[in-house]
């Protein structure tokens, strides 16, 4: 079941990866870095695309970050404060059952209020399932790439 405020690649080895990677150098990342942002763009055109836009707030809060080492990318509500306030994400991605919900304010006085049943309308995974298969495949060519180039060259660049 996919989260509103994380996806993962579903990749087995990863974070191993990513370690390697990050050993080889910035020059290495860099490379890798422009298939991770460009699928992180289609990502997020394609969740534009699909996320209802009754009032548009969930449409503009969304947006994309790369980690700074570049082998890393969120879209969707990238910070704490969109995931806060744009909470009722989750709701429209996978539907209400319906019902009263109980529910603490604040100040931490309860309350109760009535949630209509809503049919899901997904936006977050189906704009990364349409893009997953294409992201891997450049991804894995940058990587073949610099590993070639770095084990001609010897080690690290």
């Amino acid at each position: 079941m996919a989260s509103t405020t994380r996806q993962r690649s579903g990749l087995r080895g990863v974070g191993k990866l990513r370690r390697t990677l990050r050993r080889l150098g910035p020059e290495a990342t860099k490379e890798i870095r422009q298939p991770i942002e460009q699928g992180a763009s289609f990502i997020l055109g394609d969740m534009l695309s699909l996320v209802p836009k009754d009032s548009g707030d969930l449409a503009r809060a969304l947006d994309k970050r790369i980690a700074r080492d570049g082998l890393t990318a969120r879209i969707g509500l990238v910070t704490p404060s969109k995931q806060r306030d744009l909470f009722y994400a989750r709701f429209v991605e996978f539907g209400t059952k319906g019902g009263q919900v109980t529910a603490r304010r604040a100040g931490g006085q309860p309350y109760t209020m009535n949630v209509p049943a809503r049919a899901p309308t997904p936006f977050m995974q189906p704009a990364f399932d349409l893009n997953r298969a294409q992201i891997v495949r450049e991804t894995q060519t940058a990587i073949r790439l610099v590993l070639e180039r770095v084990s001609r060259q010897g080690g690290a660049s």
